[in-house]
């Protein structure tokens, strides 16, 4: 007599990337290997290369899926029929209610949750010790995903850097700091953010002085653009006097 039960396989493929998921010994039934992948959009005529960031265990921690990610964020999983898009959903976080973000984008049904942690797994380096953090909650978390223009709907690999928790909460009192100055973090390049929180702490004050100077003497109307200028030739003063207090010193 037959018997259509699966066979139970060893798992065959495991790759650097995800040697810290806990998989099991035998799984039931071996999938392709975690590669990157290029596909073709036929709505926007481009084509779009896919990295994977996070597998989808069943109830018996074997691998059923996995899911893969654009550098812009775009999320994808591949399917019998092809490639399929998928939004990610959203929550309401418990400090909306006192001012915070209204919604924090959310992967459900795979290990990594957060939609920016995803994509930073994928294409912002992290270091091995985020990597054993990923899949366990119960884990203290040394290492958080830093937007870095604080906007949480703004999850694009370039605006996104691994960082601790203190450095990610200076970054935060560095950001309002700088918007009671008339300085949206928004509207910044990730260049120019990661210069500004790279700054050291006694330093702020006086880039956030130039940068009122600077504005000052701006001829221009305050676009976009303008403010960007601003804060260069800010950053730029800021380390001129750096570089001149080291040399008296």
């Amino acid at each position: 007599m037959s018997s259509n039960k699966s066979k139970i396989v060893k798992w065959e493929y495991v790759t650097k990337t995800f040697d810290t998921f806990v998989v099991p010994a035998t799984v039931k039934r071996v999938h392709a290997p975690l590669e990157n992948s290029l596909i073709y959009d036929t709505g926007y005529g481009e084509y779009l290369l896919l990295r994977p960031c996070v597998q989808g265990l069943d109830g018996y921690g074997a691998v059923v899926k996995y899911l893969y990610c654009t550098r812009d964020g775009r999320f994808f999983v591949r399917g019998k029929n092809g490639w399929g898009e998928i939004k990610p959903n959203s929550i309401t976080p418990k400090g909306a209610k006192r001012g915070g973000s209204t919604g924090i984008a959310t992967m459900r049904r795979y290990g990594v949750k957060l939609a920016h942690r995803c994509v930073a797994v994928a294409w912002c380096n992290p270091p091995k010790e985020a990597l054993a953090e990923i899949n366990d909650r119960h884990i203290k978390k040394k290492w958080e995903v830093d937007h870095l223009n604080c906007d949480h709907a703004n999850w694009t690999a370039d605006n996104l850097q691994w960082v601790t928790p203190a450095e990610n909460r200076r970054r935060g009192k560095i950001a309002k700091r700088m918007r009671k100055a008339a300085i949206d973090p928004k509207l910044l390049t990730p260049t120019l953010l990661r210069d500004i929180f790279g700054l050291p702490e006694e330093c702020i004050e006086a880039f956030i002085g130039r940068y009122l100077i600077a504005c000052e003497e701006c001829s221009d109307p305050m676009d976009i653009r303008s403010i960007r200028t601003c804060v260069a030739i800010a950053l730029d003063n800021t380390r001129t006097l750096m570089n001149a207090q080291k040399t008296t010193y």
